[in-house]
C-alpha cells in the first residue's frame, strides 16, 4: 500500500481514541446505526469506517475494509464480539484499549473485562498493526 493511502487510515491512537469515554456516545450511535441497516449485524471495520467518515465505496473505506481483511475470520469475529459486549454493556458503554503486538506467536485475540476501572482490552498478538501515530498527525506532517 502507497504512502498516501497509509496516511489516510486510522492509526492505533485513532482506534483507541474512537472507543474513549468521552467518544463512545458517537461510537454508539454508529454501532446502532450499523446494526439496524445490517439487520443486527455488521461486516468487520465498519464500525471506525463509519466513525471516521468513510463513505462506502470511497477510497478510504475500500483501503480501510482492504486493511481490516488482513485478520483472519476467527480474530475479526472475536474483536467484533468484544466491540459490541463492551459498547452496549448493560450499564452503559465501556472503553476499549487496543494492544497490537505484530510479532507475537502463535496468532491470537486475547480480550479482557476489567474490573476498575470497567474497562475492556484487546490485545491483538501475530498480526498487523495500524500505523503507530494518529491520522491527523501523519496528514499533517504530509502537508509539510
Amino acid at each position: 500500500m502507497s504512502r498516501e493511502l497509509i496516511a489516510g487510515l486510522p492509526g492505533r491512537q485513532d482506534i483507541n481514541d474512537q472507543f474513549t469515554p468521552g467518544n463512545l456516545p458517537k461510537t454508539l450511535t454508529d454501532l446502532k446505526k450499523l446494526l439496524k441497516a445490517g439487520n443486527g449485524n455488521y461486516q468487520f471495520g465498519s464500525l471506525t469506517a463509519e466513525y471516521y467518515g468513510y463513505l462506502p465505496g470511497s477510497p478510504e473505506y475500500i483501503n480501510w475494509m482492504e486493511e481490516v481483511a488482513l485478520y483472519d475470520k476467527n480474530a475479526r469475529d472475536k474483536i467484533k464480539k468484544a466491540v459490541m459486549a463492551a459498547v452496549n454493556y448493560k450499564s452503559g458503554p465501556l472503553p476499549i484499549t487496543f494492544k497490537w503486538d505484530p510479532t507475537g506467536s502463535p496468532q491470537e485475540v486475547v480480550v479482557t473485562l476489567n474490573s476498575s476501572p470497567p474497562s475492556y482490552t484487546i490485545e491483538i498478538v501475530g498480526y498487523p498493526a495500524p500505523a503507530t501515530s494518529a491520522l491527523a498527525y501523519r496528514r499533517k506532517r504530509k502537508k509539510t
